[in-house]
């Protein structure tokens, strides 16, 4: 260990990040080695001889022949309703000789939408297509008498199958396979299947009014698949065959419990024996018998005939994701002679799942689940042939077990067979999931109907996986105050129970403990799966630990649990997120103000955040950097986030929404024992001063079933020049299993030879061995920048806001710095101050009580006024600007090479040494402007962005406004520290203004007025759905009871300055406004279309308000007669508000102010003013959208709110 000598750091050199300073490599650790490709014989192989000199050999009574490859397909037709009975000419298409060379030919395995795309239609979603192949059999194939069967993978979804003319079934179903004895109707020679097929896109994708079954993933058209996606075979079996063999292990004794279903096709009554055997099933040792019962005596009369057996066997080897051992069940059936006539294998692990104690246990032993996500929806039809899609999965998973990750959910709906046998070889846990995504528009009958065989289909699929060890019978569905989603949910789980001989545990749906979002009401469920993106959407990632405390405690209140354990497992299966939405622009560089405006305008939405919906987390650069990116945020996130997962002991398993398997960053939060540091506030270390002493905590959690015994901790720092600074060793005593030890610490920071090492940890056994490592990009700086004297060239004024407080803390700083000034008022200010200093404010509402205008005006002449840190207000602090409440620790750099950043980078303004959540900033400016040179940008799903750091000209002065909590942690945090006199030196150092300073904006939009004999009025008449008053049964204005908005004037007002036309109720059928859904509301439309315009307008002025809290409330879309169209985002808080808090906003004012009906305070509807980027085009018509209105689930349930349209005015050009 080589040791450094101490020196004073150079604090105003290198920013971290930057090329002289160099970075320090990430401290992962390495990911195993990658599991063997294949290990398993296939059935076709079992050889197996008993000791009475019986043979096994299960292929020899299974011949299967691929169908897949060219078929004919109709063309497809498609309709807006239902398709009725067969039509004549779909009669035609059955028949054996019907003549099918002008169809296409289409490949099987393929979704035929992918063949067809332009059938992929909202307002024609039902679509019908026949296929057609001929098959040939041969004499022989016929005269042994074995059965002949037609086996399908999938088809999607409701399929009637002919073969030569005649129907031989019918199937439903769009995950599950089915299989048709077609014995009866072939012949030798040449055969001809038809099938006749019938898909739709479910209400969400299309305009289907109610769900009668599961439609799997739907984030977008190509995941709902239509047609054969799935392999087709013909297999001929004998007469007499196992139809089904389910298997239960059973642990306490070794044993093996075997249900059967065998079908009898003889047409007679016949005695045979039936036996049962346990062979190996691994290439390194395969076709060793275990153990076998049997052959007993068993009648089997015609049709299916169901019975039971045990089987004890030899210490068998029980199966895990560290020794994925695989066994064959082999039953067989031989005559009372010894002749075995019918054979069947079934793979198996031995292996049990359970809860117990309310956590997870594998074989006996509780396990921590160590979880990822893929999209089952990826694979089948999608192009690739079987065996591609099994290359790609066994790479897949053998990469995930290499990163550590030991359990998979296949996302959405059943994943392709193949994904479950390589995961059974492989070693990872499946955590199964059903195809009842989103969906809860729903006809209750028809659909309990299709989905308990459907279900019943899944689980008999994939009920012998050893890989599978626990279910979710669906995703993300909304049950709020629909008891009869809740009862199909809770039916779905007890017929799981009593279906799965294992007794695995089942899941309600995956999300089930994001009451927040999908409703409150408990249901019926072994466990809770949380869903929740805190972090990537809101609030900012440093509060984790308080949502999770708040997500728990509403599961704790409505499962009705006292105390502080819910008494059975909680995971959270959907986290983190930085998996969807990426855009790469090479061309986007900081600096750039205009550029960066660009995208801060730009509509962003929870699945398309375009850049700028990432940017209050990775910054916009890096979102859009082709290098970064995505991956970036996964890795950067990920560890922040996974690791606040790991140290709550609540919380049993976890699995980020990645879908990546080369993700090197997941080898950190998937290592069973888990180290690292936090400070008081519970995050991680962040920026140091040299030479001084922090407190802070080291921590490790142990996820395994073993005590630690003899550790210690070791923390040291890693320069970018790889040298090693030692900053000690900690022994924390024994930590038990599933336990978590916190060792209280002093760590005394050492100069360094840069100001952006790394501080590593590791957790070593008592040979020195690493168990666990962690590791934290730093800052360190010499305290010496709080003392070093400031160059001060201008004649200073800190201005008396009244607040002691406030005035004294910044006062001290300038003292510190040695920074002559005068404490003045702004009544004193004079033109012999050339600067002023607005101090920070305390912490709270209000803002400061200064004179503005008089501020402004000395500014005008030639002063320089720099603004600190101001507490939100309603009152405008410069025209047109607010400080609105905007908490975040992470602050964007927009413009890196201002000045007042030199020495810094991007790194030091994410996360600051702040006990208040590590908040880098409190409030922000709105609204955002091209003054800006950092911005407090949104996170995902929001539209809300301030400016954080601005500058501005305001005639010949200039004003720099900081709303960055640098002055309160001056001295604590070493970034904010140097930005902090940064600042300072760059207003009062008499040094020139950065060059590209732009003009203060004037303010005004709220305030436009459109001249007489100008406006239009926009008729809306023909598109209201509600009335302004609710009387508790109709559910009118926004169906929130009594309070409502029935003092509404109507006609024609005048609303400062512009005319606006309210439609009279009473005239319009109850009729009066236009009101969308929301998450409160989803009953209302998503969007109401066509309001016709049919003008050339300037601008058009709104008279709107929403309901319930969010951000993103909706948008007006303008289509122009070219075919373009233009969106109008409408912000909370920024262009429309509240109606029932109506306030002043940056872009709307409230213009209709009445009081509500209890007579306990205000209700309002607001104004807000469009400027039509093209007025030279005839506007068509308008669009009114909600957050969800494209009827997707892009749609978050919980953050929308409901828009309300009451008017809109346009104005002519002149």
């Amino acid at each position: 260990m080589k040791s450094l000598s101490p020196y004073i750091v150079l604090w105003l050199t290198f920013a971290c990040g930057g090329a002289a300073s160099g970075v320090v490599p990430p401290f992962y650790p390495e990911p195993t080695p990658l599991p063997p490709a294949s290990t398993a014989i296939t059935p076709r192989e079992i050889k197996v001889a008993l000791p009475d000199g019986t043979r096994i050999v299960p292929g020899d009574f299974n011949e299967t022949r691929s169908l897949n490859g060219n078929w004919k397909l109709s063309r497809l037709e498609q309709s807006a309703a239902p398709f009725g009975e067969p039509t004549a000419r779909d009669r035609e298409y059955e028949k054996t000789d019907f003549d099918d060379s002008a169809w296409d030919e289409i490949p099987v395995p393929l979704d035929w939408y992918r063949q067809y795309p332009r059938f992929r239609s909202r307002s024609q979603p039902y679509v019908k297509g026949t296929y057609r192949r001929a098959f040939d059999l041969s004499g022989d194939d016929l005269a042994r008498g074995k059965r002949v069967l037609l086996h399908f993978g999938v088809i999607g979804y409701d399929a009637t199958v002919f073969v030569n003319g005649r129907e031989v079934g019918r199937h439903k179903g769009d995950f599950t396979p089915c299989e048709f004895d077609v014995t009866d109707a072939v012949r030798a020679g040449e055969n001809r299947i038809a099938l006749r097929v019938l898909t739709d896109f479910g209400p969400n994708r299309g305009d289907v009014p109610l769900a009668t079954h599961v439609y799997g993933s739907q984030w977008g058209f190509d995941d709902i698949k239509g047609g054969l996606w799935q392999s087709v075979s013909l297999r001929l079996e004998p007469a007499i065959r196992f139809r089904q063999i389910f298997v239960t292990p059973v642990l306490a004794d070794d044993s093996l419990r075997i249900d059967y279903v065998i079908d009898n096709r003889t047409g007679r009554d016949a005695m045979f024996g039936l036996g049962f055997a346990v062979s190996t099933a691994l290439k390194a040792d395969p076709n060793r018998l275990n153990a076998a019962v049997g052959p007993g005596a068993v009648s089997l009369k015609p049709g299916d005939n169901t019975g039971s057996a045990t089987i004890r066997l030899d210490r068998p080897v029980r199966w895990s994701p560290d020794e994925p051992f695989l066994y064959y069940i082999n039953g067989y059936i031989r005559t009372r002679d010894g002749q075995v006539v019918s054979a069947r294998a079934e793979r198996f692990g031995f292996r049990d799942f359970r809860i117990i104690d309310g956590k997870f246990h594998l074989n006996g032993t509780r396990i921590y689940l160590f979880g990822e996500n893929f999209s089952s929806a990826t694979y089948g039809g999608r192009g690739r042939t079987p065996e591609e899609d099994r290359e790609q999965l066994r790479g897949r998973l053998a990469r995930f077990r290499s990163l550590g990750v030991n359990i998979l959910r296949p996302a959405h709906m059943p994943p392709v067979p193949d994904a479950l046998e390589l995961a059974d070889e492989i070693g990872i846990m499946i955590y199964n999931e059903w195809g009842w995504s989103f969906t809860n528009r729903i006809d209750v009958p028809a659909f309990q109907e299709n989905n308990d065989r459907e279900l019943a289909e899944w689980l008999a699929r994939d009920h012998n996986h050893p890989s599978v060890v626990m279910w979710s019978t669906g995703n993300e569905v909304i049950h709020k105050d629909r008891p009869e989603i809740r009862w199909l949910l809770d039916r779905q789980v007890d017929l799981v129970r009593r279906l799965d001989r294992q007794g695995r545990p089942v899941g309600s749906f995956s999300g089930s403990a994001s009451w927040f979002s999908y409703g409150t009401e408990p249901l019926n469920t072994d466990f809770l799966d949380l869903h929740d993106y805190a972090g990537f959407f809101r609030p900012s990632w440093t509060v984790f630990r308080s949502v999770m405390d708040k997500n728990y405690a509403g599961s704790l209140e409505h499962y009705g649990r006292e105390g502080r354990d819910l008494g059975m497992p909680y995971v959270i299966w959907e986290c983190v997120g930085f998996s969807w939405g990426g855009l790469s622009d090479p061309e986007f560089r900081l600096n750039d103000i205009e550029a960066y405006a660009r995208y801060a305008r730009a509509p962003a939405s929870w699945g398309k955040p375009n850049g700028i919906g990432l940017a209050g987390t990775i910054g916009l650069a890096a979102a859009l950097d082709p290098e970064r990116g995505l991956p970036y945020g996964r890795a950067k996130f990920g560890h922040r986030l996974l690791e606040q997962v790991r140290q709550d002991l609540r919380v049993d398993g976890f699995a980020p929404w990645f879908l990546s398997d080369t993700l090197e960053a997941a080898t950190l939060w998937n290592q069973p024992v888990l180290p690292g540091i936090r400070n008081a506030a519970g995050l991680p270390p962040v920026n140091f001063f040299s030479g001084g002493t922090d407190e802070a905590e080291l921590f490790a959690v142990n996820s395994t079933p073993e005590p630690l015994r003899d550790v210690h901790f070791r923390v040291w720092l890693r320069t970018p020049a790889g040298e090693d600074v030692e900053l000690g060793r900690f022994s924390p005593g024994e930590i038990a299993p599933w336990h978590k030890a916190v060792l209280p610490v002093k760590l005394s920071i050492p100069p360094v030879s840069s100001p952006c090492p790394q501080i590593r940890i590791t957790l070593n056994n008592s040979a020195g061995g690493v168990i666990g490592r962690n590791f934290y990009n730093v800052g360190i700086r010499d305290r010496t920048l709080l003392a070093e004297p400031l160059a001060v060239a201008e004649t200073v004024a800190l201005l008396d806001t009244g607040d002691a407080g406030s005035v004294d803390r910044t006062a001290g700083i300038l003292t510190a710095l040695s920074v002559p000034f005068d404490t003045v008022p702004v009544a004193r200010l004079s033109s012999q101050h050339t600067a002023a200093i607005l101090p920070a404010a305390s912490p709270g509402p209000g803002g400061v009580a200064v004179d503005h205008r008089a501020l402004r005006a000395w500014a005008r002449e030639g002063g320089k006024l720099l603004i600190l840190e101001q507490a939100p207000s309603d009152r405008s602090l410069l025209p047109g600007l607010k400080v609105v409440p905007s908490h975040l620790a992470y602050v964007d750099l927009a413009i890196p090479e201002h000045p007042v950043f030199a020495g810094l980078s991007q790194r030091d303004f994410d996360q600051w040494n702040n006990p208040d959540a590590g908040y880098v900033i409190d409030a922000g400016i709105e609204p955002f402007t091209t003054n800006a040179i950092a911005v407090r940008a949104p996170l995902l799903s929001s539209n809300k962005i301030e400016n954080a750091v601005m500058e501005a000209t305001v005639g010949r002065g200039r004003i720099f406004w900081t709303q960055l909590n640098a002055t309160r942690l001056w001295g604590v945090d070493s970034s904010a520290s140097l930005y902090l006199r940064n600042v300072l030196g760059y207003m009062l150092g008499g040094a020139p203004a950065y060059a590209k300073v732009k003009p203060l904006p004037e303010s005004g939009g709220q305030l436009a007025v459109i001249p007489a004999g100008r406006e239009i009025f926009i008729d809306l008449s023909a598109h209201a759905n509600q009335g302004f008053a609710d009387d508790g049964k109709r559910g009118g204005w926004t169906a929130q009871g009594p309070d409502d908005f029935a003092g509404m004037p109507t006609g024609l007002q005048e609303l400062r300055g512009v005319p606006f036309r309210i439609i009279d109720p009473a005239a319009n059928g109850g009729k009066s406004c236009l009101v969308l859904r929301g998450s409160e509301r989803p009953g209302f439309p998503a969007r109401i279309d066509g309001l016709p315009v049919n003008r050339k307008l300037t601008r058009l002025f709104f008279l709107h308000a929403s309901a319930w809290p969010g951000d993103d409330v909706g948008r007006y879309r303008l289509h122009y007669e070219d075919g373009t169209h233009h969106d109008y985002l409408l912000v909370n808080g920024r262009n429309i508000g509240d109606w029932r808090t109506p306030r002043e906003l940056p872009e709307a004012t409230p213009v209709i102010v009445r009081g509500n009906r209890q007579g306990t305070g205000l209700v309002g509807v607001y104004r807000a003013v469009l400027e039509n980027p093209h007025p030279q085009k005839k506007i068509l018509t308008i669009d009114f959208l909600s957050s969800g209105f494209d009827n997707t689930i892009e749609w978050l349930p919980g953050i929308a709110p409901v828009p309300i349209l009451v008017g809109i005015t346009g104005e002519l050009a002149p």
